[in-house]
C-alpha cells in the first residue's frame, strides 16, 4: 500500500514538471531561452513511459506523459510559431555587438598615460 502510494505521489509531482513552462509559452512570445531538444526528448521519454506503463501495468509510471507529452506538443508548437515568425527579413532583437556600437569609447582618465 505505501509503495503503490508512494508512485501516485511521485506521479503527481511529475506531472507538474513541464507545467510552469507551459504557461510561459502559452502567455509569452519571447521563447529565448527555451530549447527545442529539451521538449523533444520531454516528449520522446513521454511516449516510452507511457508504452511501458501500459504494457507493465504499472499505470502510475505512465501519468506523468498524459500531462508532459502534450505540454511537450505544445510547447515545440509555440517554439516552431515563435521561431518561424521571427524569421530573416524580420526585425529581431539586437545583438550585444549591435548595441556597444551605439555605446561611445569611454574617454582615458585625466592625468593617465594612455
Amino acid at each position: 500500500m505505501i509503495v503503490e502510494s508512494l508512485a501516485w505521489i511521485g506521479a503527481l509531482v511529475s506531472c507538474l514538471l513541464s507545467i510552469p513552462q507551459l504557461i510561459q509559452a502559452l502567455h509569452s512570445d519571447r521563447l529565448d531561452g527555451v530549447s527545442a531538444t529539451t521538449y523533444l526528448l520531454v516528449l520522446a521519454n513521454a511516449v516510452v513511459w507511457a508504452a511501458w506503463a501500459v504494457l507493465a501495468g504499472q499505470y502510475a509510471a505512465g501519468v506523468p506523459a498524459l500531462v508532459n507529452g502534450p505540454a511537450a506538443v505544445l510547447i515545440l508548437a509555440r517554439l516552431h510559431r515563435t521561431r518561424r515568425s521571427a524569421a530573416p527579413g524580420q526585425p529581431s532583437r539586437p545583438s550585444t555587438d549591435e548595441l556597444r556600437a551605439d555605446v561611445p569609447d569611454p574617454q582615458p582618465c585625466v592625468g593617465s598615460s594612455a
